[in-house]
């Protein structure tokens, strides 16, 4: 499944961030909101598993996990395409990323020792110590923290 709409526009199918989550069939809620703590719900593509973040009924993050998901998810444009699975390292991504120039930061932390920012969107990609992929995570910040004050 191309997951380039989620990373650059924060799109998946029929769902985008900012958008009414009561307008969104088949979601199995995970967890209800809890003052400025977000519901989280499930979403299955085929057979791919997506948690949708929701605050005041208001998407506000879609996220594909791979430590729990075998399926693949890939990028693609006109002329390149990456498969992203479990087994993508972060110079795998950083090496497709640079390919079609689109701009991006990467940052170390203490919870996950590599992340990859684009710069054009609210998405990131996260890697774990033994530098592969993750989750693939697009959440705006911004809405949510005016939907929350």
């Amino acid at each position: 499944m191309n997951i380039s709409n989620l990373i650059l526009e924060g799109k998946l199918l029929n769902i985008k961030i900012g958008e009414n989550a009561d307008r969104i069939s088949n979601l199995e809620s995970i967890s209800v909101q809890q003052g400025d703590i977000p519901a989280l719900y499930g979403y299955y593509i085929d057979h791919l598993y997506f948690e949708i973040t929701v605050i005041e009924n208001t998407v506000v993050g879609i996220q594909f996990d791979l430590s729990y998901d075998t399926g693949k998810v890939s990028i693609e444009t006109k002329e390149n395409k990456i498969e992203l699975d479990g087994k993508t390292t972060f110079s795998d991504l950083v090496s497709f990323l640079k390919s079609i120039n689109w701009d991006f930061d990467h940052i170390g932390s203490e919870v996950y020792p590599k992340r990859i920012v684009m710069n054009r969107s609210e998405c990131s990609f996260y890697f774990n110590y033994d530098d592969r992929l993750l989750k693939i995570n697009n959440f705006d910040m911004k809405l949510y923290k005016k939907l929350t004050n």
